[in-house]
Parts: structure tokens; sequence; C-alpha cells
């Protein structure tokens, strides 16, 4: 049996996410109750502080170990690693299945095999250097080198510069959810500068690992203030940060099992907490200093499941496709759900409420439920770059732009040139 956490970590991201939009603490003395299959953030709101005058406190059980964005793959690590990295797209907080620009606008080829970015011109790291393509590509470069889960979310992804601010992403095959990919907090952009004065590489001898766990290297808007261990991660705000003031001058994230989260929400020591059950949160009354308690419940992005090993050569059984379908058809998903408080069954590997998610629960003999991929060109922000010109096996007579139109050269509002074949010229 395995708990796999996914990309996507709605409960957790917005936490520090609420911290950078708000610019004064909001929190209003009421108490929801929690539902099935959901997960609980508690907030406090105290009359005598604002946000400006102390930090946000957050209490999370730790499960990363690195705070190397490209390395991480856990829920505190994204949480974390979110306030500190921005992402090329980035997902609307209001619906996460849908991709929107985050440092980059973007045109998705009509056949999912290209995406052109462009970079957006305010960019710039916390050390004052500005985002550029060469951090970009350093970026994609490292997590291909590093391996593990950021990698393989990547694939056999190619990139490629065009100039200082446009590059493009290129696959073998089909790639509607390159967008999406790309938006998961384990593709922060690094300066790459910074990493590779501190042993970043592209390949397996990279030995930045160990300072991006104490440092930051990003343009998010929040830096590493300092690291206490496994047991607390400071957060500073970004003097250089080109978007809306956080609320908050710092974040202190701190180790606490839930039982320590529920007390220290009790009797305002966090103002947030991410880890109670259904049943904790329903209590969590305040106590003083602390004057309300508001709880936010969400579906869970958090799986678990059970993983039947499919080398033959290790069990002949459960490599077998009709034992597989025999476990599927003989687990009761409704009973498992109301027997384990605050869940629900899953219709999948991807969780509800994200991009690529069944409807419905598998029926035997297959699956039901459908899952939604563009069927046209995709475009976010401005259009940077047509299909490249048209392989031997095409059956047009001209190069074609992203609405299907002859492309002649153009010049774009920025300044940027194309040429005939449609793609930009430095």
């Amino acid at each position: 049996m395995r708990r796999r956490p996914a990309p996507a970590l709605a409960a957790a991201l917005g936490v520090l996410t609420l911290a950078v939009g708000c610019t004064t603490s909001t929190a209003q003395p009421s108490t929801t109750g929690t539902t099935p299959g959901s997960t609980s953030a508690v907030s406090t709101s105290s009359p005598s502080a604002t946000a400006q005058q102390k930090p946000l406190v957050v209490g999370a059980v730790f499960d990363h170990t690195t705070l190397d964005p490209t390395r991480q793959f856990d829920r505190t690590g994204a949480m974390l690693t979110h306030a500190l990295y921005e992402t090329l797209t980035t997902l609307d907080p209001d619906d996460p299945t849908k991709v929107v620009p985050g440092m980059a606008e973007y045109t998705l080829s009509p056949e999912g095999k290209w995406l052109t970015m462009r970079l957006r011109k305010d960019l710039v790291f916390s050390d004052g250097t500005p985002v550029t393509t060469d951090d970009v590509v350093f970026t994609i470069e490292r997590a291909k080198g590093l391996g593990g889960p950021t990698a393989a979310m990547l694939g056999t992804v190619g990139v490629t510069k065009v100039d200082e601010r446009t590059f493009t992403l290129t696959s073998p095959g089909s790639n509607f959810a390159l967008p999406a990919i790309l938006a998961n907090p384990a593709f922060g952009i690094l300066n790459a500068a910074a990493v590779r004065s501190h042993g970043g590489t592209i390949g397996p001898g990279d030995e930045a690992g160990g300072y991006l766990s104490q440092h930051s290297a990003g343009s998010g808007p929040y830096v590493i203030e300092s690291v206490r261990g496994t047991s607390e991660v400071r957060l500073a705000a970004n003097p250089m940060w080109q978007g809306a003031a956080p609320a908050f001058p710092t974040v202190v994230v701190r180790n606490l099992a839930p039982a320590q989260q529920l007390d220290a929400i009790r009797t305002g020591a966090a103002d947030v907490v991410l880890d109670l059950s259904p049943s904790q949160a329903d209590g969590a009354d305040a106590r003083p200093p602390a004057s309300a308690v508001t709880v936010t419940s969400m579906r869970s992005s958090t799986l678990t499941y059970l993983a039947l090993n499919q080398n033959s050569a290790v069990n002949a059984w459960t490599a077998n496709p009709l034992f597989a379908e025999a476990v599927r058809r003989g687990i009761d998903r409704d009973a498992l759900g109301k027997e384990v408080p605050g869940t629900a069954p899953a219709p999948g590997l991807i969780p509800a409420g994200i991009v690529g998610a069944l409807d419905d629960l598998p029926s035997p003999g297959g699956a039901v439920g459908s899952t939604v991929a563009p069927t046209g060109p995709v475009t976010a922000g401005t259009p940077t770059s047509p299909p490249p010109t048209p392989t031997s096996t095409s059956t047009s007579t001209s190069p074609v732009g992203p609405t299907g139109a002859t492309a002649s050269p153009t010049t774009p509002s920025d300044g940027t040139t194309t040429g005939a074949d449609g793609r930009p010229t430095p």
C-alpha cells in the first residue's frame, strides 16, 4: 500500500499564496465543518496584531528532505519552494484545472509537439539579476540530468533558446499536458549563475542540493532566511519581488505533529495549521489570546493506493492482468470510504480537481469518465511563435501559423521579428 502526494497541493500551496496576495489579516470568526475526502487548513485571527507587525506562523508535518526545487517532490517541499521560485506557467487559483501564464506567455502548437514561450520583461532574481532564457534552459536541462520524478515528468522534452526571452520546448509526440506539467513547483526557475557557483551542473555531478536547502536562488515573493534542521524554516520577503507586496514580511513554517498543531491553533501559537483530521478540525475551538478559528475544507490531493508488482519474474500472479482485474473488482471502495473517516473513493491516480482526472470510478472491464485534451492551438498571453516549418510529411505548401493562416514576416508588439518561416529571430 502506498501513499501518493499529488503534484498540485491546493491546501498547502494556498497558504503561502494567500501570504502574498493579501494586504491585511482578514480571518473572520466563523467555523465550517469538514467533508469526507477533504483536507483542512485551520487559521486564527488576533485583534492585537496585524500581518505587518508579526510573522505568519504555519504548522505542518514536514515530509521534505530538500528545498532544492528540482529534487523535492513532497508536500511541504512543494509548499515552500512555491513561495521561493516562480514557474513558467501556473494554475488558476479559482479553478486549478485551468493553466494560465506564470513567468511566460506561451503558444502550444495544434498537434501539441512544440510549446514556444516568452518571458515577462520584469523578471529578476532575488540577487537583482534579470531572468533570461539561459536560466530556463539550465533549469530544464538540470532537471533532466538529475533524473528522478521531475525528469520523468519531462520525458523526452527538449528545450531550445531563441533569444534572451524566447525559447521553444519540443516533444517527439503530442504533449498537450506540458503547460500543466510546467506549473509544478519542481520546475521553479533557478538562477543559473548562482547555482553553478555552488556546485550546480547538468548531469549526475550536480552538488548544489545542499546549498539550495539552505539558500534560495529564485525570483519568488520570498527568500530563505534560515533553516533549523527539520524543525523550522523561516522565509523573508524578497526585496526584489516585482509582484504584489507580501502581506507578511516573515513566514515561519514549523514541523508540528497534528496534536501539536491542534494545541498551537487553540492557543494562538500558530496562525495556520495544515494537518488536522476532520474531527480535530471540527473541535479546534479558539482559546485566548486567539480570537477566532476558521476551518477551510477542500478535497485532498493525497491518494492511498494498492500497487501490484508487474514483473512476472517476481510474481506471476500480480503481473497477470486478469488477476489485477479480479483485485479491482473485489475491492469495495464505497465501504472503505465509509470506514476511514475523511476519505472518499478515488476515480484514478490523478486526484479530482486536477488536469487529467477521471470523472467517475472505473467500471469492471474498463475505465469510464473522461479527460479533456486540447484539439487545436492553445495560446495563453500573446502568441510568441507559430509552428516550425512543415516537414516533408506535411500536406501544407507554405508555412502555417497557429491559426492555420499562411505566415509572413511580422513584428510583434514587443519588437521581436519573426521570419518567413514564422519562427522568432533574435
